[in-house]
């Protein structure tokens, strides 16, 4: 199990589960994290300026580090791999792997979300603008995912949009709903309307269940 935070380092940690969580490992500069898509055998992580990083899951060590020669500056950058381990995108970035080497840049044209990879893996998708990998080009653009973060099914059918919070008053305000699109054609199906904050989301590996983390008040105890 992998854990992210802002707010401290080591800012992420990776831990084997089972009766008791064990501490594995630590990234002290990555603040956030995640696992290699195809094999599960390594974790991303995404550190300040663009940079993004990889481990090994069993060794520990550091295999990869990649540092663009221009960063993008995303205001919620998130490194990841494309669905065939072969890909990596971090600041609208796109990386071979097995070469470390920079393959293209995508235009920026929002400030926050730098992008993930379609479960096709022929289609990138930031913000509201999908890009073909095959040209590079412009496909198409959805607006209704504009400063949505995306979460997959596990089939890759369905895509889940979630609302980046949004800053009132120093304060983080949270959306109280999620979007539910149809990956192939990108329409939409639902709204899901909750009655608290939706700060994350997960679907079950059969894609039966979903898990909402929701913002709790302290007016709910």
């Amino acid at each position: 199990m992998l854990t992210s935070s802002f707010w401290r380092a080591p800012y992420s940690k990776l831990w084997s589960t089972g009766e008791y969580l064990d501490e594995k490992a630590e990234y002290n500069e990555e603040d956030y994290v995640e696992f290699s898509r195809l094999v599960q055998d390594k974790v991303i992580g995404t550190r300040a300026e663009g940079v993004a990083t990889v481990y090994d899951v069993n060794t520990g060590k550091q295999v990869r580090l990649l540092k663009p020669k221009y960063s993008n500056e995303y205001n919620h950058n998130r490194a990841c791999f494309d669905p065939t381990d072969e890909l990596i995108l971090c600041d609208g970035v796109l990386w071979d792997y097995r070469m470390k080497r920079e393959v293209h840049k995508l235009d920026k044209l929002n400030q926050n979300l730098s992008g993930v990879f379609h479960p096709s893996g022929l289609e990138i998708i930031s913000n509201t603008e999908v890009w073909d990998m095959r040209t590079f080009h412009l496909q198409r653009t959805v607006p209704q995912l504009d400063q949505c973060r995306i979460v997959f099914s596990s089939s890759g059918e369905i895509m889940y949009g979630l609302q980046l919070e949004q800053d009132f008053e120093d304060e983080p305000k949270f959306d109280t709903s999620f979007r539910t699109f149809e990956c192939s054609d990108y329409s939409s199906i639902a709204t899901i309307e909750l009655k608290k904050a939706v700060l994350g989301l997960c679907p079950s590996w059969d894609d039966l269940q979903i898990a909402v983390v929701e913002q709790v008040n302290k007016d709910d105890y």
